[in-house]
């Protein structure tokens, strides 16, 4: 089971529920799809479970942290 149907299982979230990407698109997909990660919004003193269509729009939103080099 991957991590995403656990958490989808554990607060019994139907998973053909369709949502919107918690990233910076627009994208709607079925909530079993996505990639489940906390994210902390503006003003929150805790983080929430936010669903991504994809690991690409998680990463986005990290800034970058002690980065050097190239990739």
């Amino acid at each position: 089971m991957t991590h995403t149907m656990a958490v989808v299982r554990a607060r019994q979230i139907p998973p053909s529920l369709v949502v919107e990407c918690a990233g910076e698109c627009t994208h709607i997909f079925p909530i079993s799809r996505g990639y489940a990660f906390p994210v902390l919004l503006p003003g929150a003193d805790r983080p929430v479970m936010g669903f991504f269509c994809s690991l690409y729009c998680y990463l986005a939103l990290l800034p970058p942290e002690n980065c050097c080099g190239s990739a």
